[in-house]
């Protein structure tokens, strides 16, 4: 079959499939979708690239699990920016 192949790693096997955009991966019943690749130049298809990705990761979550999603990447975000300036206290 093309763009389809098949890794068994112990009990649990993956089916990998190609799409034209992104590639989703089933694991055990839960579809988890590949980060887009993003140009070095950051075009309009970029953004459209990462607001497909990040519809396909919540379009089954709850309100919930929404509000939960978010704020862990916001506080990812913040943990980030914290030893970016710490970095940029030590070289000053």
């Amino acid at each position: 079959m093309a763009g389809v192949s098949l890794k068994t790693e112990g009990v649990a096997a993956c089916v990998q499939l190609a799409f034209p955009r992104q590639c989703a991966v089933l694991l055990r019943g839960v579809v988890m979708i590949a980060e887009p690749i993003i140009s070095p130049d950051f075009t309009i298809e970029d953004i459209h690239k990462i607001r497909e990705y990040h519809y396909e990761l919540t379009k089954d979550m709850t309100v919930q699990e929404k509000i939960a999603f978010y704020n862990e990447g916001g506080r990812a975000f913040l943990e980030e920016m914290n030893k970016r300036k710490q970095n940029m206290a030590v070289k000053s």
